[in-house]
């Protein structure tokens, strides 16, 4: 679904990064400008993203390409997240509900933090041999969560969650227990941060918050050009 950004940087209509054979595509609409409390200039925007196979040209990209792009990035099941969002609201009926049916939340609509919060409640790799899963769509294994990074995957024992070589299939989802994430490599899905981003260094520990947009440089202690030390 369309989130909002903001920026004190000008956003572009389509933005993208092209790493380990896949483009990840920024689809902004509604660009705007206002001004902060203090004068800066902020510009805002709808934005999606859309994870793509091979190096995509963004050179001269129609109307209707781009509208066809918007239309897979927001590409959700309504009802499932209709039945999330609902029974989130009834914290006592959630667990067990969820708990009998995993795949209600496998496929939800769910950012990286909220997720990690039913992270004992996800379908495992193991038990989802040869079904298929979507783009976004979340699993566990081995007690850790993943976040598929394909339109579509089948499940197999061939590309496993958490081996090598296989992270534009599955991004590790990792968030401390403050709620931040973890920095993470760009591996085709998730692991470009905008400004302000903040996150948890794996090698030191320490929080930093990202001065750079479409930021894919790291880890950020030994990148003080892109990365300044949190303090709160």
């Amino acid at each position: 679904m369309p989130v909002t950004t903001n920026s004190s940087e000008p956003l572009e209509k389509i933005s993208k990064v092209y790493r380990d054979g896949f483009t990840k595509l920024w689809l902004r609409k509604n660009i705007t400008t206002s001004e902060d409390e203090e004068g800066n200039t902020v510009y805002s925007a709808e934005e999606v993203t859309l994870n793509i196979e091979g190096d995509v040209d963004i050179s001269d990209v129609s109307d209707e390409q781009f509208e066809d792009w918007w239309n897979k990035a927001i590409e959700v099941e309504p009802t499932i997240n209709e039945i999330v969002s609902n029974l989130q609201k009834i914290t006592t009926n959630f667990v067990p509900v969820v708990a009998a049916f995993p795949s209600i939340l496998m496929r939800a609509d769910l950012s990286d933090k909220e997720a990690v919060q039913y992270k004992a409640l996800y379908p495992e790799y193991s038990d989802l041999m040869g079904q298929t899963v979507k783009q976004g769509w979340i699993i566990a294994h081995e007690g850790e969560l993943y976040r598929c990074g394909q339109p579509t995957l089948v499940i197999s024992e061939t590309y496993v969650p958490g081996a090598t070589d296989t992270e534009s299939l599955f991004s590790h989802i990792r968030i401390d227990e403050e709620g931040y994430e973890y920095w993470k490599e760009w591996d085709g899905i998730t692991g470009l941060y905008e400004v302000d981003d903040i996150v948890r260094d794996p090698y030191d520990e320490q929080l930093y918050i990202c001065i750079s947009p479409n930021c894919t440089y790291g880890p950020p202690h030994s990148t003080p050009t892109f990365w300044e030390i949190y303090n709160g």
